[in-house]
Parts: structure tokens; C-alpha cells; sequence
């Protein structure tokens, strides 16, 4: 009896830190409107479909993106003020986050691509703990920007099971806020990319 009220109190407390909120369509607007929902740790969950935006999304918080599949979730998008690289505002991008907390940030599942000069997703400000998987990034100017002190103090990032076509810049880029940034050992791995 009391291996079953610990399981009880075990579960309760690993589900009660972070919220799942799902969108209704892939539609910017529904997306939006769950991230505005959502506290850092949280998950937004993106509905299979074909969504276009015309614009993306600047977080503040370390909120998780999922959609349902890279073949299922499709988002494409015309946005940009077309300076590309690591000179793009935020707004260039489907999904730029500035991470406030050491919680793990999870972009997954879904096609990003541009018929313009929009690109795929900065992650930005020492992020500490990242992973972008199954996207497919297609048609953009740059893939994933991560720019700070990766894994400084947390436990790193990991880009795995990604496919980058037709990309006219960077498929990934990574800055550091220093020349020692380079110098000392940081977490980032890049896993099964098919560039």
C-alpha cells in the first residue's frame, strides 16, 4: 500500500510543473494565443494541417512548440524585413525565443518553410537547455540560429533528426558572446543532420 501512495505523489508532482495547451489549427493566431496562455516549462501542442503566417513568434518565456509531425504539421510563411543572417531581427524568424529559465525549450515536429526570406528559428539570450528535432527546413535563408553562451551553465542543446532543403544561407548557426565561448567545452551536438 505505500509503494502505491508514493507513485501517487510522484506523479502528481512531475505533472504539476508543466501544462500542455493545445492550439485548435496550426494558424499563427491559435498558436499565438496558447503561448500568451502558457509559463515557462509548458508545451503549446500544434494540430496537423497546412497553416500560412504572416509573421512569426517572439517568446519571452522558455515555452516548448510541437507539432505533429514534419510531414503533417506544415507552416510556411512570407514574413521578413529581408536582412538575413545573424543581422535578422527576431521578426524574421517563425520562432524566436529568449529563454528565462533553465527548463528545457523543444521545438519539434513540423515543416518550416518560406516563400520569401523568412527563417526557420533563433533561440537566443545563453539558452541553457534546447532540442530542435524532426523539422524539415525548407526554402530559407538560415535554418537555426543559437546565439549565446550554450550550455554554460545548464546542460546544452541537441538539433537531431532535422532535414535543411533548398537553404540559400546557413542551415545551422551557432555565436557565442565571446572568443572564449569557443575555447572551453559546450554541449551542443549535432545529430543524424541531413544537410
Amino acid at each position: 500500500m505505500k509503494k502505491i501512495a508514493v507513485l501517487i505523489i510522484l506523479l502528481v508532482a512531475t505533472s504539476a510543473h508543466a501544462v500542455d495547451r493545445q492550439a485548435t489549427t496550426c494558424s499563427r493566431s491559435d498558436v499565438y494565443a496558447k503561448y500568451q496562455l502558457s509559463a515557462s516549462g509548458d508545451r503549446v501542442l500544434i494540430p496537423a494541417g497546412q497553416c500560412s503566417w504572416s509573421q512569426g513568434i517572439t517568446t519571452n518565456k522558455s515555452v516548448s512548440f510541437i507539432g505533429a509531425g514534419k510531414t503533417s504539421t506544415i507552416i510556411s510563411g512570407t514574413f521578413s524585413d529581408g536582412y538575413g543572417g545573424t543581422s535578422a531581427p527576431d521578426s524574421d524568424f517563425f520562432f524566436a525565443i529568449h529563454p528565462d529559465s533553465t527548463s528545457l525549450i523543444q521545438v519539434s515536429g513540423m515543416t518550416l518553410e518560406s516563400t520569401g526570406l523568412s527563417s526557420g528559428i533563433r533561440i537566443d539570450e545563453e539558452p541553457e537547455t534546447f532540442r530542435i528535432t524532426d523539422i524539415k527546413f525548407n526554402k530559407l535563408p538560415l535554418g537555426v540560429y543559437i546565439r549565446g553562451d550554450v550550455g554554460n551553465s545548464g546542460d546544452g542543446g541537441v538539433i537531431d533528426n532535422c532535414e535543411f532543403l533548398n537553404i540559400s544561407g546557413l542551415s545551422v548557426l551557432v555565436i557565442g558572446p565571446c572568443k572564449e565561448t569557443w575555447t572551453r567545452s559546450n554541449q551542443l551536438s549535432l545529430k543524424k543532420l541531413r544537410v
